[in-house]
């Protein structure tokens, strides 16, 4: 055989291994990032960030279940739909008239549950792991009705377990006449406190989109359907 064909025959044998150690090497790599993968899951199959918001909106959904009268037979159906920006709180630094930044953006993490007629929807802030959203439809059975003050003691007996901060913060926050016990013509009832010095606190040109409120939604029945904490978020803010 000719010098140049053996010289060609040892540089293809010298590339094939060559390739064959990479690709080796490539197996092992892939393969380990696999195993650490599932190493780093919890055993219900979530990574640890989102078990933590899972587990924190379970104790959240039993808490609003108990004060709703609800003591078993109810199903945790809630997952992980997405993460980004809450629906009711941002803080802004405008330019000018038109043009606004979002600055200090903050990430909650978004889940559902099916119902009907639309599912139910939460939001748990990823930080702190604090629900500040919890909005799901009304069950079919009802109950017999309380009287206003009754039902406004069950939504703050409710605020101080889910939100302990509330007995300490109420004080400096408004009650919305028009809706603090206000009844609507389908028998629910909604509390809501403002935060409306909160934008006072704000550096220049900085403004809050929405005064950062509490607010539940309950039936005269005392179910509680929704939630909306976004005085707790305005904490987390430093500016």
């Amino acid at each position: 055989m000719p010098h140049d064909q053996n010289m060609l025959l040892m540089r293809n044998s010298k590339h094939k291994r060559l390739l064959i150690s990479l690709f080796s090497v490539l197996i092992v790599i892939g393969g380990w990032l696999i195993i650490k993968e599932i190493g780093e899951k919890s055993p219900g199959g979530q990574i640890p960030h989102e078990q933590a918001e899972i587990n924190a909106l379970r104790s959240f959904v039993t808490a609003a279940n108990e004060f709703s009268g609800i003591q078993s037979g109810s199903v945790f159906g809630y997952s992980l739909a997405n993460y980004g920006n809450p629906a009711n709180f941002s803080i802004q630094q405008c330019r000018d008239e038109v043009r606004c930044d979002v600055i200090n953006p903050i990430s909650v993490a978004k889940f559902q549950q099916p119902n009907h007629p639309s599912p139910d929807y939460a939001e748990v802030e990823t930080k702190t792991n604090t629900v500040i959203s919890l909005h799901r439809a009304v069950p079919e059975f009802v109950g017999g009705e309380y009287p206003a003050d009754e039902v406004e003691q069950m939504v703050r007996a409710f605020l101080v377990q889910v939100y302990p901060d509330f007995n300490t913060i109420e004080s400096s926050l408004t009650p919305v006449q028009n809706m603090k016990g206000s009844r609507l013509n389908n028998g629910n009832y909604f509390f809501r406190w403002d935060d409306t010095a909160y934008k006072n606190t704000l550096p220049d040109g900085v403004q809050v989109e929405l005064d950062p409120f509490i607010q539940v939604g309950i039936t005269a029945s005392g179910f509680i359907f929704s939630y909306d904490n976004t005085v707790a978020l305005s904490h987390l803010q430093d500016l």
